[in-house]
């Protein structure tokens, strides 16, 4: 899909996308629907372009009516590094 293409699906769901976050909001402030924030922390990149290495992770969920909720956090061992990394990315693993 190009930006042209995106434009014009964009205006043709704007109503409806307008509708669906118009009644999310009212059902917030009034119902009590409940938000989950989520957090992940990594301690490095994996080489290659593998991707992050979690080490720690946080929920919590929140709702107008009743504050905080529930929160959920763990760290976790991401392990040994994997062998390649560089010399920065031992020394942060190590450190």
């Amino acid at each position: 899909m190009n930006q042209i293409d995106y434009d014009i699906e964009t205006k043709k769901n704007e109503e409806i996308a307008d509708t669906v976050t118009s009644e999310y909001v009212d059902s917030f402030l009034q119902e009590g629907i409940e938000i989950l924030f989520i957090a992940f922390q990594s301690q490095f990149d994996d080489p290659d372009e593998l991707g992050f290495r979690p080490m720690e992770v946080c929920i919590m969920s929140y709702s107008l009516q009743n504050g905080i909720g529930n929160i959920f956090h763990e760290i976790m061992d991401p392990g040994q590094p994997p062998y390649g990394m560089t010399v920065g990315q031992i020394l942060c693993y190590v450190s």
